[in-house]
């Protein structure tokens, strides 16, 4: 997962954060999609490379709280 500070230049590394979201669970990757509702993003799984059938990853945009509403 990747996120951008809009206050920040788009091509400058400071502007930019990552997470491996598989860190949280090891299922958690191969992703073909997001799907965002104001609050959180969704990450659609797609093949993982395991039996499972993936996992449905879901970010909080809002956190933390200091960001903007809207």
């Amino acid at each position: 997962m990747a996120r951008h500070d809009t206050q920040g230049s788009f091509d400058a590394s400071q502007s930019w954060a990552t997470f491996d979201v598989s860190s949280v669970h090891a299922g958690a990757k191969g992703f073909a999609g997001a799907a965002f509702d104001g609050r959180y993003v969704y990450l659609v799984p797609i093949d993982n490379g395991t039996a499972q059938h993936g996992i449905v990853a879901r970010f909080d945009a809002k956190s933390p709280s200091w960001l903007p509403k809207g």
